[in-house]
């Protein structure tokens, strides 16, 4: 349907009133359809030699703040502080090394190994940061992923 732009003797246009309540109508379902997640977050898991690898594909974040597994109730199985971490990819319980300084484990205590999740439904928290016009943002994307075996 094209729009026919009515000339007034003022020199004003308008939209006759048919086709005014036809883009009335439309601009919400357009804007609704068009709206997405940013910035992009997402959590995959695999198995990689025998490791529990988590691919975070991402996209308009500066890095990665915190990474946390969480088990079915809630309860911390590993969480990491990680400073702007630029790697795609998360090895269960180990440290990754492409953020500005050393990541560190926040749990288990001491360092220990986490506990086993294979074949577990666990949740896994992105806590990343980002710029929206002038200002550094940060968010946490969550999912509640099945792990393979």
């Amino acid at each position: 349907m094209a729009f026919v732009i009515e000339e007034l003797q003022d020199g004003c246009r308008r939209l006759p009133l048919k086709q005014m309540l036809v883009f009335m109508a439309a601009m919400p379902l357009a804007t609704l359809s068009g709206c997405s997640q940013f910035p992009r977050v997402d959590v995959q898991p695999r198995v990689e030699n025998q490791r529990i690898v988590f691919d975070v594909p991402y996209s308009g974040i500066n890095g990665i703040l915190g990474f946390r597994v969480e088990d079915e109730s809630g309860n911390p199985l590993w969480v990491i502080d990680t400073a702007y971490e630029k790697g795609r990819k998360i090895v269960y319980g180990e440290l990754p090394t492409g953020g500005n300084m050393e990541a560190k484990q926040e749990f288990p205590l001491d360092n220990q190994p986490p506990a086993e999740i294979r074949g577990k439904t666990v949740t896994v928290k992105v806590t990343y940061q980002y710029d929206r016009n002038i200002s550094a943002c940060s968010d946490t994307y969550s999912k509640k992923i099945q792990v393979p075996e």
